[in-house]
Protein backbone atom coordinates (compact mmCIF):
# COMPACT_ATOMS: atom_id res chain seq x y z
CA UNK A 1 0.00 0.00 0.00
CA UNK A 2 1.45 3.45 -0.80
CA UNK A 3 1.45 6.87 1.15
CA UNK A 4 -1.98 8.23 1.99
CA UNK A 5 -2.46 11.32 -0.25
CA UNK A 6 -6.03 12.70 0.43
CA UNK A 7 -5.00 15.97 0.09
CA UNK A 8 -2.13 18.09 -1.48
CA UNK A 9 -1.09 19.78 1.06
CA UNK A 10 -1.47 19.19 5.23
CA UNK A 11 -4.60 19.75 6.64
CA UNK A 12 -5.11 21.41 10.58
CA UNK A 13 -8.07 19.47 11.44
CA UNK A 14 -6.52 16.39 11.91
CA UNK A 15 -3.55 16.06 13.59
CA UNK A 16 -0.39 13.05 14.50
CA UNK A 17 -2.32 13.61 17.99
CA UNK A 18 -5.68 13.24 16.75
CA UNK A 19 -4.36 10.17 14.38
CA UNK A 20 -2.14 8.42 17.00
CA UNK A 21 -5.49 8.52 19.65
CA UNK A 22 -7.49 6.92 17.12
CA UNK A 23 -4.84 3.77 16.39
CA UNK A 24 -5.15 3.37 20.59
CA UNK A 25 -9.08 3.49 20.16
CA UNK A 26 -8.54 0.94 16.93
CA UNK A 27 -6.03 -1.03 19.63
CA UNK A 28 -8.46 -1.01 22.41
CA UNK A 29 -10.91 -2.76 19.98
CA UNK A 30 -8.91 -5.08 18.04
CA UNK A 31 -7.98 -6.13 21.13
CA UNK A 32 -11.40 -7.48 22.50
CA UNK A 33 -12.29 -8.88 19.11
CA UNK A 34 -11.37 -12.70 18.72
CA UNK A 35 -8.34 -13.34 17.08
CA UNK A 36 -9.38 -13.09 12.89
CA UNK A 37 -12.77 -11.39 13.84
CA UNK A 38 -13.69 -8.60 11.34
CA UNK A 39 -13.30 -4.99 12.97
CA UNK A 40 -16.55 -3.32 11.87
CA UNK A 41 -16.35 0.67 12.01
CA UNK A 42 -19.59 3.30 11.66
CA UNK A 43 -17.95 6.68 10.65
CA UNK A 44 -19.26 9.80 10.37
CA UNK A 45 -17.58 11.90 8.78
CA UNK A 46 -14.74 10.29 5.94
CA UNK A 47 -11.38 11.49 5.45
CA UNK A 48 -7.99 11.13 7.07
CA UNK A 49 -10.23 9.43 9.94
CA UNK A 50 -10.72 6.82 7.52
CA UNK A 51 -7.40 6.51 6.67
CA UNK A 52 -6.22 5.74 10.42
CA UNK A 53 -8.90 3.23 11.15
CA UNK A 54 -8.06 1.14 7.83
CA UNK A 55 -4.68 1.45 9.39
CA UNK A 56 -5.90 0.57 12.81
CA UNK A 57 -6.88 -2.91 11.42
CA UNK A 58 -10.77 -1.80 10.85
CA UNK A 59 -11.86 -4.93 7.52
CA UNK A 60 -15.49 -2.78 7.29
CA UNK A 61 -16.27 0.83 7.49
CA UNK A 62 -19.77 2.02 6.76
CA UNK A 63 -18.70 5.68 6.76
CA UNK A 64 -21.50 8.45 6.46
CA UNK A 65 -21.01 12.08 5.03
CA UNK A 66 -23.58 14.62 5.30
CA UNK A 67 -22.58 16.91 2.69
CA UNK A 68 -23.43 15.96 -1.42
CA UNK A 69 -19.98 17.97 -2.17
CA UNK A 70 -17.81 16.18 -0.76
CA UNK A 71 -19.96 12.94 -1.01
CA UNK A 72 -17.68 12.84 -4.65
CA UNK A 73 -14.77 13.43 -3.48
CA UNK A 74 -14.80 10.42 -0.54
CA UNK A 75 -16.28 8.10 -3.47
CA UNK A 76 -13.12 9.06 -5.77
CA UNK A 77 -10.79 9.29 -2.84
CA UNK A 78 -11.80 6.48 -0.27
CA UNK A 79 -14.74 4.02 -1.28
CA UNK A 80 -13.52 3.47 -4.51
CA UNK A 81 -9.43 3.00 -3.62
CA UNK A 82 -10.39 0.80 -0.45
CA UNK A 83 -13.25 -1.32 -1.97
CA UNK A 84 -15.14 -4.22 0.15
CA UNK A 85 -13.67 -2.06 3.28
CA UNK A 86 -14.94 1.57 3.00
CA UNK A 87 -18.71 2.28 1.95
CA UNK A 88 -20.05 5.43 2.04
CA UNK A 89 -23.15 6.36 2.48
CA UNK A 90 -24.92 9.66 2.25
CA UNK A 91 -27.10 10.74 4.96
CA UNK A 92 -28.49 13.95 6.69
CA UNK A 93 -30.05 14.97 10.46
CA UNK A 94 -33.84 16.47 10.39
CA UNK A 95 -36.08 16.39 13.53
CA UNK A 96 -33.20 15.23 16.05
CA UNK A 97 -32.88 11.71 13.45
CA UNK A 98 -30.53 10.64 11.34
CA UNK A 99 -31.94 10.05 7.84
CA UNK A 100 -30.86 7.86 4.56
CA UNK A 101 -32.28 5.86 1.79
CA UNK A 102 -34.58 3.21 3.27
CA UNK A 103 -31.98 0.41 1.91
CA UNK A 104 -29.19 2.26 3.33
CA UNK A 105 -31.06 2.59 6.94
CA UNK A 106 -31.52 -0.92 6.80
CA UNK A 107 -28.76 -2.25 6.17
CA UNK A 108 -27.03 0.46 9.06
CA UNK A 109 -29.99 -1.15 11.35
CA UNK A 110 -29.33 -4.84 10.89
CA UNK A 111 -25.26 -4.25 11.70
CA UNK A 112 -23.70 -4.20 14.70
CA UNK A 113 -20.37 -2.20 15.25
CA UNK A 114 -16.89 -2.73 17.58
CA UNK A 115 -16.42 0.97 16.92
CA UNK A 116 -18.44 4.12 16.14
CA UNK A 117 -15.77 7.17 15.37
CA UNK A 118 -17.77 10.80 15.05
CA UNK A 119 -16.24 13.28 13.09
CA UNK A 120 -18.96 14.75 11.75
CA UNK A 121 -21.68 16.42 10.29
CA UNK A 122 -19.59 19.83 10.39
CA UNK A 123 -22.38 21.22 12.05
CA UNK A 124 -21.58 20.10 15.73
CA UNK A 125 -25.30 20.62 17.05
CA UNK A 126 -26.26 17.73 15.21
CA UNK A 127 -23.44 15.53 16.65
CA UNK A 128 -26.54 14.38 19.28
CA UNK A 129 -28.48 12.22 16.70
CA UNK A 130 -25.07 11.13 15.20
CA UNK A 131 -23.91 9.72 18.85
CA UNK A 132 -27.05 8.52 19.33
CA UNK A 133 -27.29 6.28 16.09
CA UNK A 134 -24.04 4.98 17.40
CA UNK A 135 -24.78 4.35 20.73
CA UNK A 136 -27.59 1.88 19.45
CA UNK A 137 -25.41 0.05 17.27
CA UNK A 138 -21.53 0.24 18.48
CA UNK A 139 -19.54 -1.40 21.03
CA UNK A 140 -17.51 1.39 21.71
CA UNK A 141 -17.79 5.16 20.42
CA UNK A 142 -14.91 7.92 19.81
CA UNK A 143 -16.56 11.36 19.70
CA UNK A 144 -14.59 14.66 18.57
CA UNK A 145 -15.03 18.04 19.40
CA UNK A 146 -16.49 17.53 23.26
CA UNK A 147 -15.09 21.33 23.55
CA UNK A 148 -17.06 23.15 26.23
CA UNK A 149 -19.29 21.75 29.01
CA UNK A 150 -22.73 21.79 26.54
CA UNK A 151 -21.59 19.48 24.56
CA UNK A 152 -19.89 16.70 27.30
CA UNK A 153 -22.96 17.09 28.76
CA UNK A 154 -25.33 16.11 25.53
CA UNK A 155 -22.84 13.54 25.21
CA UNK A 156 -22.72 11.90 29.29
CA UNK A 157 -26.76 12.25 29.28
CA UNK A 158 -26.89 10.22 25.69
CA UNK A 159 -24.20 7.94 27.31
CA UNK A 160 -26.43 7.13 30.45
CA UNK A 161 -29.57 6.94 28.55
CA UNK A 162 -29.12 4.25 25.89
CA UNK A 163 -25.20 2.49 27.11
CA UNK A 164 -25.52 3.32 30.84
CA UNK A 165 -22.67 0.13 31.50
CA UNK A 166 -20.66 2.49 29.21
CA UNK A 167 -17.99 4.19 30.91
CA UNK A 168 -16.87 8.14 29.02
CA UNK A 169 -13.66 9.61 29.10
CA UNK A 170 -12.79 12.86 27.95
CA UNK A 171 -9.31 13.10 26.72
CA UNK A 172 -7.80 16.36 25.23
CA UNK A 173 -5.01 16.10 22.79
CA UNK A 174 -2.72 18.95 22.21
CA UNK A 175 -2.81 21.00 25.02
CA UNK A 176 -6.87 21.30 24.62
CA UNK A 177 -7.11 22.39 21.21
CA UNK A 178 -9.13 19.17 20.61
CA UNK A 179 -11.15 17.15 23.32
CA UNK A 180 -12.21 14.10 22.47
CA UNK A 181 -14.72 11.45 24.60
CA UNK A 182 -14.11 7.80 24.63
CA UNK A 183 -16.93 5.70 25.11
CA UNK A 184 -16.36 2.14 26.09
CA UNK A 185 -17.27 -0.78 28.46
CA UNK A 186 -16.76 -0.72 32.06
CA UNK A 187 -14.41 -2.82 33.44
CA UNK A 188 -16.00 -6.59 34.13
CA UNK A 189 -19.10 -8.35 32.26
CA UNK A 190 -20.67 -6.60 29.88
CA UNK A 191 -24.40 -5.50 30.96
CA UNK A 192 -26.06 -3.83 28.29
Amino acid sequence: MGPFRLFPESQRWFTFADYGLLLECMQFVAARAEKGAPVRVLEFGPGSSTLALIEGGATHIDTLEDSADWEGVWRERLEAKYPGIVHLHRFTVDRGKVKADAQTLAKLNAAKYDLAFIDGPHDTTARGPALQFALERATCVFVTDQYNDETRAVTEKLVRKFRPAREVEFRDVEREIRRMAWIHPKPGPEKD
